[in-house]
């Protein structure tokens, strides 16, 4: 099975190796084979969108791509060279992060304690985190994105729309130039799903592969 890369009209290409790819990945669970050598590319300054009934093995893909499902044959390639992803913070090192549709937040913690999760910045040789240089982060970040948001507020008070939006400005601080999105506009009204693509558009403009 191989699977399908669709490119918007008038997207720009960005480089000759693709960012991400896999080449004849086989994954297999007992009596059931979920992919059956897969070959697609990712390129920069594209947005690929993988499509496919219940049971075709997008999510499947999706895991071997974010670390988290080890194929049974096949290879991965990062910039044109092979990688094996060992774990999703492999993967995340590699520069690939996925937003995931139940988003991975902390509803109690703030909007900019939650973009920088992980990777607060600090001072006191690391036993104290630099709070302002926290929000100062997270707010450009999310400028980034075109989003506006109380960097102060828990993320549980926060719309679908927005709690996306923090998700993906945590993948930029990770430094994602590989973005995998499992089906985010499925809880989307039609107006948030429209800002939503419009972002996507924007990242595949600065390079990345979504």
């Amino acid at each position: 099975m191989e699977l399908p890369s669709v490119k918007p009209v008038g997207a720009p290409a960005r480089a000759t190796l693709p960012l991400m790819g896999v080449r004849g990945v086989t994954v297999e669970y007992p009596g059931v084979r979920a992919l059956d050598n897969v070959t697609v590319d990712f390129m920069a300054g594209e947005i690929h969108a993988i499509v496919g009934e219940n049971g075709a093995g997008k999510s499947t893909l999706m895991k071997v791509l974010s670390g988290a499902l080890t194929p049974n044959a096949g290879e991965l390639l990062r910039n044109g060279e092979l990688t094996t992803l060992r774990g999703p913070r492999a993967a995340i090192r590699a520069g690939i992060s996925m937003v995931h549709q139940e988003l991975n937040l902390v509803a109690t913690l703030s909007v900019a304690e939650n973009v920088l999760l992980g990777r607060e910045p600090t001072f006191l040789a690391g036993i104290a985190v630099d709070r302002s240089q926290q929000r100062e982060r997270a707010r450009a970040l999310l400028a980034m994105l075109g989003a506006e948001m109380d960097l102060d507020r828990a993320v549980s008070e926060l719309s679908i729309a927005d709690c996306q939006y923090v998700e993906i400005a945590k993948c930029l601080a990770s430094e994602a130039q590989v973005l995998i999105l499992d089906e985010p506009t499925a809880v989307l009204g039609e107006h948030e799903a429209s800002k939503l693509l419009q972002l996507l558009r924007r990242l595949r403009d600065e390079g990345r592969a979504v």
